[in-house]
This record gives structure tokens, C-alpha cells and sequence, in this order.
């Protein structure tokens, strides 16, 4: 332990480190570039099957994702991405590469087949799998309540006007004569 103290107060005079990693890309222009070539070249390619019993086909698909875009930039991990993204300058051209590995989850969805992973992608980046409904009054309804208020009192007066007219004790019985 004594020696591990000594070699600290030998060390005192040294500038401190400054962690975190240095800038791969300086400009914003050379990051989209390196972004295009990933687009264009890099994305991962996975074979499927696609089509019911009679009609099977196996197609190439393209997989693009946040994590190998990080990896294919030179990041060691997708947190690099989200970084650069408030960096000055740099958040354009991140926002629209994330959109488009959106956009191929989105086209994902309409293809008929296995769509659970894109589901769950785009429900972690802000898609809701849900229905809403908004209910919108044009009036408030302090003034549907004082309508109804005046509706009563219109009705109030209405029947106040209406002649009154007595009820005998016994019901009139109207006799009909035949013309017989």
C-alpha cells in the first residue's frame, strides 16, 4: 500500500487525463459520406424466404441498423451515435440515417411476413401499436349547461302561457245516435 501512495504523490505534477473518445469524423460531410458507403455497401445481408406453400421464393434482404451503422462508422457501440447527434452540425445528417433504418422497418411492416422485430423497433423509437380516439367539444361546457338553463325557462314560460282548461268531475260521455 505504502508504494502505491508513493507513486501517487510522484505523479501529482502530471496534467490530468481527459477521458472520452476523440472526433472519428471533423466534418459533418465526412460522416455522411461514410454513412452513404454503409447504406450502399455495408448494410448486412440476410436471406429469406418469402411467399405462401406453392409460391416460396428466397430473396436478399437488406437489415440496416443503428448498432452496425455505429460499428461499420468505426463506434464501438450505438451510444456512439446518439453522441454525435448533439454535436453542432452532425445532427442532420444522424437523424436521416436513423430514418431511413426506420423507413425499412416501416416498409417491413406491409411485406406479410414475420413483422414482430420491426413492431418492437418502432415501438422503442416512439411508434404507438394502439388506437386513440380524441373527443373534441366546440363548446365548453360551462355554455352547454347555461343553454340548457335557458331551454328551461323558455319551456317554463311556454307553459305558463298555455290556457288552462278545468277538468270536470265526471268524464263527459259522448253518446253516439245511429241513423238507423
Amino acid at each position: 500500500m505504502q508504494a502505491i501512495l508513493e507513486d501517487t504523490q510522484e505523479t501529482e505534477d502530471l496534467e490530468p487525463i481527459k477521458l472520452g473518445n476523440l472526433a472519428i469524423y471533423r466534418t459533418p460531410a465526412e460522416l455522411q459520406t461514410k454513412v452513404d458507403e454503409y447504406f450502399e455497401s455495408g448494410v448486412h445481408i440476410r436471406t429469406v424466404i418469402v411467399g405462401k406453400k406453392g409460391d416460396k421464393k428466397k430473396i436478399e434482404v437488406k437489415l440496416p441498423t443503428v448498432v452496425g451503422l455505429a460499428l461499420y462508422l468505426g463506434f464501438n457501440s450505438r451510444q456512439s451515435i446518439y453522441d454525435y447527434n448533439a454535436r453542432d452540425g452532425f445532427s442532420y445528417v444522424i437523424k436521416r440515417a436513423v430514418s431511413f433504418i426506420e423507413m425499412y422497418h416501416e416498409e417491413a411492416l406491409g411485406d406479410g411476413n414475420n413483422v414482430v422485430g420491426s413492431i418492437f423497433w418502432l415501438k422503442n423509437h416512439g411508434w404507438k401499436d394502439k388506437s386513440e380516439v380524441e373527443h373534441t367539444a366546440k363548446e365548453s361546457i360551462a355554455a352547454l349547461i347555461q343553454a340548457a338553463q335557458q331551454a328551461k325557462q323558455i319551456e317554463s314560460k311556454v307553459v305558463k302561457s298555455l290556457p288552462v282548461i278545468p277538468l270536470s268531475q265526471e268524464p263527459a260521455i259522448i253518446e253516439r245516435k245511429d241513423d238507423v
